[in-house]
């Protein structure tokens, strides 16, 4: 019987992978026909232009919509009434979903965040145990 529901939960990602990789490969399409399109364009102005001197434009992928990663970093911080870079490394890879391989990344993001809000005066850094530690800053009345 507990077969069953392995089977079950596999086969649903199985099709829901290949559900992905359909959408996918009818990106791709989209995209081929849009560069035949314009290559075919770009040879009516100039029919001597050499398409394979453009360059390849890396994209890099947006994990965190506009102000996300600095909105998740203060809500932590409030929470937990203080937190260190590794903690709030930990939550936000959970929160996000993101794969191992981005933390260094995600880490990098979340460093200059935080000197950002610091440097903002919306949070302040204290070191206990050798350990920075960030808080959000009390205002004197």
């Amino acid at each position: 019987m507990a077969e069953s529901h392995v089977i079950s939960a596999l086969v649903a990602k199985h099709a829901e992978l290949q559900g992905r990789i359909k959408s996918y490969q009818e990106a791709i399409k989209e995209a081929r026909d849009e560069i035949s399109t314009i290559s075919k364009s770009i040879k009516i102005f100039d029919p001597n232009y050499d398409l394979r001197k453009i360059a390849l434009k890396k994209m890099r992928e947006k994990y965190f919509k506009h102000k996300e990663l600095t909105r998740l970093v203060i809500e932590y911080i409030k929470d937990k009434d203080g937190a260190d870079i590794n903690e709030l490394t930990e939550y936000i890879m959970k929160a996000k979903a993101l794969p191992q391989e981005l933390k260094k990344s995600i880490y990098g993001g979340i460093h200059t965040v935080l000197e950002n809000l610091v440097r903002q005066d919306v949070i302040e850094c204290c070191i206990a145990n050798g350990v920075k530690r960030y808080r959000i800053k009390v205002l004197n009345a």
